[in-house]
């Protein structure tokens, strides 16, 4: 009687674990991860994975790499009701990542071929901004060693340059990691850059040049960036974060250095005395008034806006805006 018991209450029991089939029908057959890869099963054991052939519809399966290496290719497969997993078309590799530091030259600019993470077999081209002469080789592969063929070019100053003078933004892009979309965001911001610079009545004999580097979105691996994009040369006057927890740590330390800072969709900040911040995000500046309606600043509310000590936010999208705050500014 007991162990009828039992055996009624144990069914009773909702399932604490991934239901596994033991036929084909309704599932997918177990996969082999990539060379210098693992599998990551969700909700089962060490015992269920060894004995475990046929996986549920709608399960997922996740890719891991071993050492210094990252998937390229789909890092996550899901079981079709038809018994075949997503994206098998493409292939998932486990590659060596060479050093990213080759990734970003200052004063210059970086192409990866293909774009991505800089992994064996990328091809990264270098070039110079106008003003500056590119002192070693314009190219460098990553080997499967996960090295570079060839040392870090670096551009150096032409004292015979005779163009527009510089202005530098550093930006700090999530290319990769959790959320990429900073793939997106750069050549928008590159565009609006180029709409400036192409551009006579704003800011005439000056050129703005965007220096940025991947964040990866993740905030440890921006505060390291951060100090290199202010303490390296050339000397930056904007600070340009992506992702919110990379621009949380950005907004809250530009401050230190008196930099303007902006991000994609953000109105205008600035920090007129005494007035308490209606909006959670001014959060980040203390005393921050929120402005509706950033084109119809008049030019004293920018000069206000200019002398105050705490960082400003500045909509990407009001160019004359900024480039009357740029006048403005101290």
């Amino acid at each position: 009687m007991a162990r009828l018991l039992f055996l009624i209450i144990l069914c009773a029991l909702p399932p604490l674990v991934v239901p596994i089939h033991n036929s084909s029908a309704g599932g997918c057959a177990i996969i082999r991860p990539p060379r210098d890869g693992g599998i990551r099963y969700r909700g089962l054991t060490q015992e269920q994975i060894r004995s475990v052939q046929i996986l549920p519809v709608d399960y997922e399966i996740e890719y891991i790499c071993r050492g210094n290496r990252v998937i390229v290719g789909p890092k996550v497969r899901k079981c079709l009701a038809n018994g075949t997993w997503t994206d098998m078309t493409l292939p998932s590799t486990c590659l060596l990542l060479c050093p990213r530091v080759w990734t970003s030259l200052e004063n210059g600019r970086v192409t990866p071929n293909p774009p991505g993470p800089p992994v064996e077999g990328t091809a990264l081209h270098y070039s110079c901004h106008a003003g500056f002469i590119l002192e070693g080789r314009n190219i460098s592969h990553c080997t499967k060693l996960g090295k570079w063929d060839a040392p870090k070019p670096t551009c150096l100053y032409d004292r015979n340059y005779t163009g527009k003078k510089k202005l530098y933004i550093g930006a700090l892009f999530p290319m990769s990691g959790g959320w990429p979309g900073g793939q997106a965001c750069m050549p928008s911001a590159q565009m609006a850059l180029d709409l400036v610079n192409n551009r006579s009545d704003i800011l005439p004999d000056y050129e703005l040049e965007l220096i940025h580097y991947d964040s990866m979105c993740d905030p440890g691996e921006a505060t390291k960036l951060l100090y290199d994009l202010l303490y390296t040369e050339p000397i930056k006057i904007v600070l340009m974060p992506g992702c919110s927890g990379v621009s949380t740590l950005v907004a809250e330390a530009a401050r230190m250095w008196n930099l303007i800072v902006t991000k994609g969709s953000v109105c205008l900040y600035y920090t007129p005395p005494l007035v308490q911040p209606p909006y959670r995000h001014t959060q980040l500046f203390l005393h921050a008034l929120r402005l509706q309606e950033p084109p119809r600043m008049s030019n004293s509310l920018i000069r206000a806006a200019a002398r105050q000590k705490h960082p400003l936010f500045l909509d990407t999208d009001q160019g004359g805006a900024l480039h009357r705050l740029l006048l403005a500014r101290p």
